[in-house]
């Protein structure tokens, strides 16, 4: 289930249960205009494995995430960052699957595998040191210096491709002017008089 609904006109809405639905996606900002005086909002025992700060807009009201198979990334990492969570919910919240990480810097995502940190609920992993957002940084500055070495390269190719066609340019210039008859001395008055005397 899609969830899409427009809460502007709700001006008087105190608490929102949507638990229990079936909700597997957020559309983009589909809570955005929640009012301030919101003082609950449970999203929890729902199917949602992704959702991320721009979907919920600026609500202060606390709010229930638990008991969803998240996929546990930078972008829920901020999300929870973000939130006002519910305390006692928060040990729910649990990675049904997570970034795979192997050695240093590199990172992919694996919809059907669980990764390392699956089954660990969010909040001890992040209270450990766990950071999703410092693996897609690595991945992102490795990803740059990639590209740069392949751009530096490519410049390299170009300057010595674009030499050594000035040098063959240059022989070819250099043999077409050798070839060329010299032009012949032209008879002077000089030579006139000393062939007559």
């Amino acid at each position: 289930m899609f969830l899409y609904l427009s809460f502007r006109e709700l001006t008087h809405l105190r608490d929102l249960y949507l638990s229990h639905n079936r909700i597997n996606s957020l559309s983009s900002g589909a809570l955005r205009h929640l009012n301030s005086e919101l003082r609950l909002l449970d999203l929890s025992h729902n199917q949602l494995r992704s959702a991320n700060r721009e979907e919920f807009g600026s609500t202060q009201a606390k709010t229930r995430l638990n008991h969803n198979p998240w996929h546990c990334d930078c972008k829920l990492q901020e999300l929870v960052e973000t939130l006002i969570l519910e305390t006692e919910t928060l040990g729910g919240i649990v990675c049904e699957s997570s970034v795979r990480v192997t050695g240093e810097g590199s990172r992919w995502e694996d919809p059907g595998g669980a990764g390392e940190h699956a089954g660990q609920p969010l909040v001890k992993l992040l209270d450990s040191g766990v950071n999703f957002c410092n693996l897609q940084t690595k991945t992102t500055d490795v990803a740059m210096l990639v590209t740069m070495f392949v751009w530096f390269f490519m410049v390299i190719v170009y300057v010595v491709y674009y030499v050594r066609q000035n040098q063959a340019e240059t022989r070819r210039h250099l043999e077409y002017l050798k070839s060329l008859p010299s032009p012949r001395k032209t008879v002077t008055e000089t030579d006139t008089f000393s062939t007559g005397f």
